[in-house]
């Protein structure tokens, strides 16, 4: 939409998430919620196209959700933002990422202070 234009005067957005595959109040089985997901990214797609977004990915996704992403995608995620830290590290999603050319982004780099304290 060109609501994003007239948002950030005229220019664009660099990297646009979405941010988590559910949606709020309803069940993680509901099919609703792949339908839900696969509309939003349409919508991530059409705006980089129209050059209002630069670059679209999505956070918090399993392999189950990118597998999905990428039947239905026109334009594969630039990124994949998940939990990543000592303590806790997916090699399987990072290999994912990394045969599929999606680059992978850590967030919560101290575990959430965990890593920070002695025990």
């Amino acid at each position: 939409s060109s609501g994003i234009n007239a948002e950030y005067g005229g220019g664009y957005v660099d990297v646009m998430l979405i941010h988590w595959p559910g949606v709020s109040k309803m069940k993680s089985d509901d099919p609703q919620i792949r339908e839900l997901r696969k509309e939003s990214w349409k919508v991530l797609e059409q705006n980089q196209v129209h050059g209002r977004i630069r670059h679209i990915g999505v956070s918090n996704y399993t392999i189950n959700h990118l597998e999905d992403l990428m039947h239905y995608c026109s334009i594969k995620p630039t990124v994949l933002q998940n939990e990543f830290h000592p303590k806790y590290q997916e090699s399987d999603i990072m290999q994912f990422c990394q045969e599929n050319d999606i680059m992978f982004m850590g967030y919560s780099p101290f575990g959430q202070g965990n890593l920070l304290s002695d025990s």
